[in-house]
């Protein structure tokens, strides 16, 4: 507790400046916590963010999975916010607010879902997702993540493919 309250400066300008940044992408999930005499379900969000180079990561403890948190987290800020489709964040992402962008590995995770269903379509799927975050190996393997070589990189050979 000491710690935690010493350190409390520090963990509140990250979550400012994870709030300033154009682009942050966030999740939650789930764990067991115990409460008297059983388990209860809770969650932990993450927020990412990078500012000036630097990436920052914070974690928020939540008795509940409603959208309280990225509102606390978030507020009216502007920008995208990279996330699933869970509703939790619909509070923070308006037209007055942030844009909301997907994420190929939900969508990814969908597509295998169907491999039972429509093997072939899923598996079309997957394999241009594939192909996708090789171009990101590629830009992180030359160094130019962030960068406008990586957009370069991606107008060349993800374009086509989305």
């Amino acid at each position: 507790m000491s710690s935690a309250e010493v350190l409390s400066p520090l963990s509140q300008r990250i979550l400012e400046l994870i709030a300033s940044s154009s682009h942050v992408n966030a999740d939650e999930t789930s764990l067991k916590v115990q409460a008297t005499g059983e388990c209860r379900r809770a969650f932990v969000w993450d927020f990412i963010a990078t500012n000036d180079n630097h990436t920052m990561v914070a974690y928020l403890f939540s008795a509940d999975r409603s959208g309280q948190t990225p509102i606390k987290v978030l507020g009216d800020s502007t920008g995208v916010l990279q996330v699933d489709g869970f509703t939790g964040y619909n509070q923070v992402t308006t037209p007055d607010k942030r844009e909301r962008a997907g994420c190929w590995a939900h969508a990814r995770r969908k597509y295998f879902g169907a491999l039972d269903s429509a093997p072939d379509e899923a598996q079309w799927a997957i394999d241009k997702i594939r192909e996708i975050y090789e171009v990101e190996y590629l830009a992180a393997e030359k160094k130019v993540l962030g960068r406008p070589q990586h957009l370069t990189l991606r107008k060349a050979k993800s374009k086509g493919l989305v």
